[in-house]
């Protein structure tokens, strides 16, 4: 959503100086070249006339536009600045449009949060408004952190909050003020998406969420959290996004989880399996992001990693499975080691998964992984084929070929395949685009 904080509290001030500039606004003067083209001669001058015949005039009222359909327009109304003025119409007018302008809310930079702390602090009806209230700061959020929390505090209706505040990660003490304030807020949140920390504050807060469906949590340069979240919590929990070490350290129970998110560092990628094992009865969608700042020797292939999940949880109930590689030299190994048929066919006859994406990054620069597109598709095929026909369930086998492209790690171009079987067993190839591809949280 577009932001509109600058402008909160400054609708009639805006209107004023608006109506003020149209007033003074001096006129376009004309070219030169126009009047000087003009013959400096006498001019004759005709006198305009007035038809005699009267306007024709209708005595029909004007009616107004019903309360509804003028709530309708507001409803798709794009610009926060058509909100706003809607809301100095009148008092009805007002009302609604304000519901509508305050109920998601995003600050990202600092004069954001003190405008919406003003507008709020005059009017708590707005605070009521707020369901979905997003803060990501630019680094520089230190001065009003205290801002943030007093905003916190008078939400009483908010169900998503998304708390990124890489500034407090300077100041830790800082950062457990934010906790000590979510402790005394009192909504009941339905999603929660922030840093995790150290503090045990942060497993207090999520004790009082009981109406938690989603929790994405990162960490931040810690090795792992000195607390973990008790069993009897959380107990409509569906969602996580987390990396392996705070689920490992964190999260001992399934709950009701059924879509995990996982980010693994290189080098650990045979501890999924652990991890997997705590949600493998119930889970539906499982998506692994694989990053490293070090490249470690050996990497484990894709391959092995995929059927190993496959084969070695009973998962009756997952249908998609997603691995991205954000390392070059991991796609490079998956690129060149060849389908093993003893492994293929020794998976597990009960499987129910649908959809399979692999996500490869590759640096012509560094690693062995193959040069062209071209090459890369050809060592892609073999899998693909062997892996659809093996899983009877496996309907849909996307690859999506990513290349960087230069030191800064900017993404040059992606390629998005689909891989199928037609009926008499013929692997099938259909190129598609970043939008046709599946998304984890929606299966």
């Amino acid at each position: 959503m577009l932001k509109m904080y600058e402008h909160i509290g400054l609708s009639d001030w805006y209107i004023t100086m608006a109506s003020i500039q149209r007033s003074l606004r001096p006129r376009k003067p004309k070219p030169a070249l126009e009047v000087l083209a003009k013959p400096t001669g006498s001019v004759k001058r005709t006198r305009r006339t007035r038809s005699k015949q009267p306007a024709e005039q209708s005595n029909a009222p004007v009616k107004p536009l019903p309360l509804e359909l003028i709530l309708l327009i507001l409803e798709n109304a794009d610009s926060p600045r058509t909100l706003a003025d809607a809301s100095l119409a009148c008092r009805t007018l007002q009302f609604e449009a304000e519901r509508l302008l305050y109920r998601e809310v995003d600050v990202g930079r600092v004069p954001h949060v003190r405008s919406l702390h003003q507008a709020l602090t005059k009017s708590s009806r707005r605070a009521s408004f707020i369901t979905i209230f997003r803060a990501q700061d630019n680094r520089r959020f230190t001065p009003v952190v205290p801002l943030v929390n007093e905003i916190l505090l008078m939400l009483p209706n908010l169900v998503h909050l998304g708390l990124k505040l890489h500034a407090t990660f300077e100041d830790l003490a800082l950062y457990n003020t934010v906790l000590r304030t979510l402790e005394q807020c009192t909504f009941k949140l339905k999603s929660f998406e922030s840093w995790a920390s150290e503090d045990s504050d942060y497993s207090l807060f999520l004790r009082q969420q009981t109406a938690l469906q989603s929790l994405h949590f990162r960490g931040c340069d810690f090795t792992g959290p000195t607390w973990e979240i008790p069993p009897d919590v959380l107990p409509c929990l569906k969602e996580v996004v987390t990396s392996h070490k705070l689920f490992a350290g964190a999260i001992r129970t399934p709950y009701a989880i059924t879509h995990l998110d996982l980010t693994l560092d290189s080098g650990y990628d045979r501890e999924l399996n652990d991890i997997v094992r705590v949600v493998q009865h119930q889970l539906i969608s499982l998506k692994c992001e694989r990053h490293s700042s070090v490249q470690r020797q050996n990497p484990l292939s894709v391959w092995p990693l995929i059927l190993g999940i496959i084969n070695s949880n009973p998962l009756p109930r997952l249908k998609y499975l997603e691995v991205q590689d954000h390392i070059p030299s991991l796609s490079g190994a998956s690129f060149y080691q060849r389908p093993d048929d003893s492994v293929l066919h020794t998976g597990r006859p009960d499987i129910v998964l649908d959809t399979l994406v692999w996500s490869a990054l590759y640096n012509d620069e560094i690693g062995d992984c193959p040069r062209t597109e071209r090459s890369r598709l050809a060592g892609v095929r073999p899998w693909a084929k062997n892996i659809l026909e093996r899983y009877s369930s496996l309907r849909n086998f996307f690859y999506v070929d990513r290349c960087i492209t230069d030191a800064t790690g900017g993404i040059r171009a992606t390629c998005v395949m689909l891989f199928t079987l037609s009926s008499d067993d013929m692997l099938l190839e259909e190129r598609k685009e970043a939008k046709d591809l599946p998304v984890w949280s929606a299966i």
